[in-house]
């Protein structure tokens, strides 16, 4: 039986060709990519161009992850679909006392005239869900 997530990148370039929504994508894959233990040491900025800058905890991450950077990018690319990044800039987090801490979403306390994106845990695909929808003229479907 084959995951959801390897039926994403087809069906979403079958419906959308967004640049921006593929720089989306990279930034939902970057945890499942890179794996729990790097996951939470690094945050991924935004793509410019396509290049994907990833801010890191320490310097000696730093150095690994720079080693890395080409199969990381391979494997972002690969699970778009398509060549979206040509590189990873990593650079040390600028954010002086706060650990980096990837995006959750708020529970949903108050389900009355709750939004069904709510319900998507990633914060790029329930942005991405919400702007096709919008796109599509489809209003709050709870």
């Amino acid at each position: 039986m084959k995951k959801v997530q390897q039926f994403l990148p087809k069906v979403y370039r079958d419906v959308v060709s967004d640049p921006i929504a593929d720089e989306d994508l990279v930034l939902s894959y970057w945890a499942s990519t890179v794996g729990e233990v790097i996951a939470c040491r690094t945050r991924p900025v935004g793509v410019f161009g396509k290049k994907l800058f990833v801010e890191v905890t320490d310097s000696s991450w730093l150095s690994e992850l720079r080693g890395l950077s080409w199969r990381i990018s391979r494997q972002l690319n690969d699970a778009v679909g398509r060549r979206v990044l040509s590189d990873i800039r990593f650079r040390l987090a600028l954010v002086q006392g706060k650990p980096l801490a990837r995006a959750i979403s708020p529970s949903v306390t108050d389900t009355a005239g709750a939004d069904e994106a709510d319900e998507i845990h990633d914060p790029n695909l329930r942005r991405i869900f919400r702007v096709h929808r919008k796109a599509a003229g489809e209003t709050n479907h709870s």
